[in-house]
């Protein structure tokens, strides 16, 4: 068969006797110019060129849209920031102007309903389901078992036998004494003839919280958990330990607990260094009597003050209400923000500028570089 078409010549020819099964045109030849080769090239070549420069285009847009995209997430945050700035200057000037003029309001003013009386009674009410007793059994027990002196019969009077069973109850009790913990050592004899060995042996004695102390570990776990955690006065808990036999004077309780300071060291290190990698400390100070002489500080007041952290609080006791008692308490920290009063501000802005810029809390400021620097 043989077609002409659009000036080409169209040959096709096949098999009719192969069964071979072929893609469509695959057979086909078709004849072109010389001149139509040469132009359906060039279109080729040009789609393929503006092809690739439509890919490289769509690429330096999306890397465009990308770069913008993160411009404008940064834009964002900053005005979010400067948003939150501004609604915390706006509480605070709130505050300043309508909050209350005095913290020393009467309750009228805190709670003006206070005056009105309820109808509900205080307390637990009549009808509601109690807890119950505790039964505190993680306390040791000690069994008591009591006995009748005579069980008999009054009428008759033959005796009473026993039942199997015991009627329970039970009762809290407390014991706290003083006791004497006399250490007897063993002593060994030699058996054998060796020189260099010695005669008697004697067991070692056990260790002491002070050296040649005549008060055990016991007594002074007392004596620093009442004092320091309970805040029992001295005088209050030595006359609670004479009440239960025990025979205390206060200059061996100072002395003892002067011994015993160096113990702490190494715990208020660890609990200064973990102070100094948090970010966030409320901070104050305020006058404490010292009754000890120091050289070169006239009279006895100094300053008690206090950092909290969100996991450590830590007491300085110093002469001086310089901010360097703080810049000497945080140093080599890397930074962070301390909430404090304006006296204490005060003191910071002019010793130490430099440390510290505001933000927009009204007690609040920021470590702005390392404080080793300026140390």
């Amino acid at each position: 068969m043989r077609r002409m078409d659009t000036g080409a010549d169209i040959i096709g020819g096949g098999s009719a006797a192969s069964h071979r099964q072929v893609a469509p045109f695959a057979e086909v030849l078709v004849t072109l110019t010389k001149e139509q080769e040469i132009k359906l090239r060039w279109e080729a070549s040009f789609w393929r060129s503006q092809h690739r420069q439509a890919l490289v285009r769509l690429a330096q847009s999306e890397a465009a849209h990308r770069v913008e995209m993160a411009q404008a997430a940064a834009r964002e945050a900053a005005l979010r920031s400067e948003l939150e700035q501004a609604k915390g200057k706006i509480r605070d000037l709130q505050k300043r102007l309508f909050g209350r003029k005095s913290e020393r309001s009467s309750g009228a003013e805190k709670n003006p309903a206070a005056d009105q009386k309820s109808s509900r009674a205080r307390g637990q009410q009549p009808g509601a389901a109690g807890h119950g007793r505790n039964p505190e059994s993680h306390l040791p027990t000690q069994i008591e078992v009591i006995d009748i002196d005579c069980p008999h019969c009054p009428d008759c009077g033959l005796g009473y036998v026993d039942f199997p069973g015991t009627e329970d109850s039970e009762v809290l009790e407390i014991e706290v004494k003083a006791y004497r913990r006399k250490i007897c050592r063993r002593r060994y004899r030699r058996t054998c003839q060796c020189s260099g060995a010695r005669g008697i042996l004697t067991a070692p004695p056990p260790a002491r919280l002070i050296p040649r102390g005549k008060y055990g570990v016991s007594i002074w776990v007392h004596l620093l958990l009442s004092k320091f955690l309970y805040g029992q006065p001295t005088h209050r808990l030595l006359r609670d330990l004479s009440d239960h036999g025990l025979t205390l004077s206060a200059g061996t309780v100072a002395g003892g607990l002067r011994a015993l300071a160096p113990l702490f060291e190494p715990l208020e290190e660890a609990l200064l260094g973990q102070l100094r990698s948090e970010k966030q400390w409320h901070a104050d100070e305020t006058r404490w009597r010292v009754f000890a002489e120091t050289e070169g500080k006239v009279g006895h007041r100094w300053y008690f003050w206090v950092f909290h952290g969100p996991s450590v609080i830590h007491f300085v006791l110093d002469p001086s209400r310089s901010a360097a008692v703080p810049i000497r308490e945080l140093s080599g920290s890397a930074g962070g923000v301390i909430i404090c009063d304006c006296v204490f501000h005060t003191k910071l802005d002019t010793d130490s500028r430099r440390n510290w810029t505001v933000i927009p809390r009204q007690t609040g400021h920021r470590f702005q570089s390392n404080l080793d620097s300026h140390l």
